[in-house]
């Protein structure tokens, strides 16, 4: 595949980040390059990531890859949901090369721990509503909700 094939199908997956599995089926079924080069999950119609041209596979990791060079995911980094391999039912979510910075360090040079947060939609737009008028990140925003001491009932900090 040609240079310019494998960065229409970088730009496409990655203008899917965040769509519903059934967009995302929806739209990659209709374009040709991914159903004549069997790119498609037979399971859901998701990208199977050992099937995309080797230039364009090598460009995307899985979180704990990057992580592994000492690398992560920015903030605003797109992730793709994508199966590993042809008979894996199992998905997991991919990120550009793109999409991805040095991984900080703190002052005495350790790695920050990196914590996964799951909530529901209404609260993801309010954490976002909020870190967006302090000019800052989501997660920088969590980090200073968090780093805030706790006061109990006596005015005490733990």
């Amino acid at each position: 595949m040609m240079e310019e094939e494998n960065n229409r199908i970088v730009e496409t997956l990655l203008g899917l980040s965040g769509a519903s599995d059934e967009h995302m089926e929806e739209v990659l079924s209709a374009i040709p390059f991914f159903t004549e080069w069997n790119m498609l999950s037979l399971w859901d119609g998701l990208p199977v990531k050992s099937r995309l041209p080797p230039e364009v596979e090598a460009g995307f990791k899985t979180r704990n890859q990057w992580e592994e060079q000492n690398l992560c995911p920015k903030d605003d980094a797109r992730p793709v949901r994508m199966h590993p391999s042809p008979r894996a039912k199992r998905i997991f979510y991919y990120y550009h090369v793109s999409d991805i910075g040095e991984a900080d360090q703190t002052e005495d040079g350790e790695q920050p721990v990196r914590v996964t947060i799951r909530v529901d939609a209404g609260v993801k737009r309010n954490l976002q509503r909020q870190a967006k008028e302090l000019d800052m990140s989501v997660s920088e925003y969590i980090a200073l909700l968090v780093m805030q001491p706790y006061e109990d009932e006596n005015g005490e900090t733990d």
